[in-house]
């Protein structure tokens, strides 16, 4: 089967996306770079651009990915007994799933916080200590400044697959209208989807996302070692019982996050 057709794309919600707008242009105005076509090919000229959707791997493609991941079993790959709508889900677990997807969905989030406060810095100049000795080491053997640039750009394409992976997470939250439907008096799905873009830098779920970036060496350290973490963290969500979590996972784990890893 042709790789592409192993998925299908879809839309979020015009009020999710709305916000998710809003917010990108808030914290991340430089993502237009990042889809110039000339400057994505001048960078990566053998790879496709990002999509900026919420991507499902399709059932029958979904076993090819799942029996890659760590601790996987015959069971990891058979969608047979999962659940595919969260009404259908008890309150524990409803909850516990909830969570997880609160959290992955805050990551992204945060990772564009942390991020951007590296890449204005490499846009800027205004660089000090080891970053700027870094910067002057490259310009002496690389004088237009080329590599300096990929940098930028490379934590700015970074940025541009968190904010599709907290896409699929609201897709995850949003698309199926039983997520949202009334438990214990509340609407969880939406109260998730407003406490998240109401995050600001140091407010969210997990602390290693809240953690205040000063160096390109932070950045990278971070991309090397969380991104390992997330890497697993994505293989291991293939397992999910809640079938439209589980089925968000190839794509975000073997086309995005080894790439974060790599980069750092």
């Amino acid at each position: 089967m042709p790789f592409l057709d192993q998925f299908r794309i879809e839309a979020l919600p015009k009020k999710w996306a709305d916000e998710g707008k809003l917010w990108q242009e808030r914290y991340f105005p430089e993502m237009p770079e990042v889809f110039d076509a000339p400057n994505w090919s001048r960078h990566y000229p053998e790879t496709p651009m990002p999509r900026l959707s919420v991507i499902m791997a399709k059932p029958d493609g979904f076993a090819g990915f799942a029996q890659k991941v760590v601790g996987a079993t015959a069971a990891t790959g058979n969608l047979t007994n999962r659940l595919w709508t969260a009404d259908k889900m008890p309150d524990a677990q409803f909850m516990t799933a909830l969570k997880i997807i609160r959290a992955q969905a805050s990551t992204e989030l945060g990772s564009i916080q942390q991020h951007r406060m590296v890449y204005e810095q490499l846009d800027g100049g205004s660089l000090t200590g080891l970053d700027k000795e870094i910067v002057e080491g490259i310009h002496r053997t690389d004088p237009d400044g080329d590599r300096l640039e990929s940098i930028s750009f490379s934590k700015k394409r970074v940025c541009v697959e968190e904010l599709r992976h907290h896409m699929q997470m609201a897709g995850v939250l949003t698309l199926d209208p039983t997520f949202d439907k009334a438990r214990w008096g509340r609407h969880w799905a939406t109260e998730t989807m407003e406490e998240l873009f109401a995050m600001k830098p140091g407010e969210h779920v997990l602390d290693a996302f809240n953690i205040e970036f000063k160096s390109l060496m932070d950045s990278a350290t971070f991309m090397s070692f969380i991104d390992r973490v997330g890497k697993f963290q994505l293989e291991m969500q293939h397992h999910f019982l809640y079938g439209p979590m589980a089925l968000s996972m190839p794509w975000m784990r073997f086309l995005e996050e080894s790439y974060h890893l790599a980069a750092g």
